[in-house]
């Protein structure tokens, strides 16, 4: 049993990143290796192992040995290692409030997601967090921002940055987040298309070739929904046409198909603001959500101003007063 997901939604949690001026983002190092397994469980996970400096094309000459931490691979490994760290973190409840409900719910797995909104505040609450972790033998390292003073201070403090050779941002790594790229120098995410990239065209294009081209777009929040729509409506037109799953496509679905497809590669020259909220959709004309309805190609996408930023009127200074006043009128309010 792989035990309940005390993990936070994915989509929330990156969300609540974008919130914060300063992003942080650290990894528990070694996390698994740190809990450890009773001693009246530990027979369970015996394994044999050929003895040091022996024949080892013996069958007999082989050493039993137990696991004394939990191993790689099991399915509730997740759930231990949440409900290990939880049960610890609520040790610190009044001694650390602000660290506690971060962790509590910017923990995900082994990697904290979190934020601040200025400096002071983010040293203080890593630093607790820091202290929180290793009291219960876990050492968060790998600390990452994209505020140059804070990483600078953390430095100073003894905390284990994430390895950045130069200042120029050609020259460091992106960083991840959950799975997206992340350039923490000019803090703005990016769509990684290698693997999609991969996929070999010069053989027959079908309805299961498809499928896997619209799964291997990872896109928790859905940046990319008006353009993924478009794929996801062609594989609504093959259901719909009744093609097996290895059935060539159609020289009218290829087409656009092939459209969708030749696209991709602008998709690595996004550039997403951390900080920025989509904004929710309205009943108007302004309504950045009729993108996910029809889609729209990637260079248009890009530069459409509606759907990163939202809806023009949400932008105005007196938008609220505005509606407030409307309302007062309609007898609303």
């Amino acid at each position: 049993m792989p035990g309940a997901n005390l993990n936070p939604n994915i989509f929330h949690l990156i969300i609540y990143f974008r919130l914060n001026t300063i992003a942080i983002t650290a990894d528990t190092e070694r996390a698994f290796l740190q809990i450890s397994l009773r001693d009246e469980d530990r027979d369970v996970v015996r394994f044999l192992f050929p003895e040091l400096g022996s024949n080892q094309s013996d069958p007999y000459n082989f050493q039993v040995y137990i696991f004394k931490r939990v191993m790689f691979g099991v399915n509730v490994n997740p759930f231990l290692l949440s409900a290990t760290i939880k049960y610890h973190i609520e040790k610190y409840r009044e001694q650390y409030s602000a660290a506690t409900k971060m962790l509590d719910i910017c923990l995900y797995v082994d990697d904290v997601i979190s934020g601040a909104d200025d400096i002071s505040q983010a040293l203080k609450l890593s630093k607790d967090a820091d202290t929180i972790m290793k009291n219960a033998s876990m050492t968060l390292r790998k600390w990452n921002s994209n505020n140059q003073t804070l990483m600078k201070t953390w430095k100073g403090e003894g905390l284990e940055i994430h390895p950045r050779h130069s200042e120029d941002s050609s020259q460091i790594p992106l960083s991840k987040v959950l799975g997206i790229p992340w350039n923490v120098v000019h803090d703005h995410f990016t769509i990684d298309v290698k693997g999609l990239m991969e996929l070999d065209t010069s053989k027959p294009i079908t309805k299961r070739v498809v499928l896997q081209s619209a799964g291997k777009i990872y896109d928790p929040v859905g940046f990319l929904s008006p353009y993924t729509i478009r794929l996801k409506c062609l594989l609504q037109e093959l259901w719909l046409r009744k093609l097996a799953w290895d059935d060539e496509l159609p020289p009218d679905i290829y087409a656009i198909w092939s459209q969708w497809w030749s696209e991709l590669p602008l998709l690595s020259e996004l550039r997403i603001p951390r900080m920025i909220l989509d904004s929710s959709g309205d009943s108007s004309k302004d309504n950045p959500a009729d993108l996910l309805t029809r889609g729209i190609r990637v260079d248009a996408l890009s530069t459409n101003s509606k759907w990163w930023n939202g809806s023009s009127f949400r932008r105005e200074t007196d938008f609220l007063t505005k509606r407030l006043n409307e309302l007062t009128r309609k007898g609303c309010i």
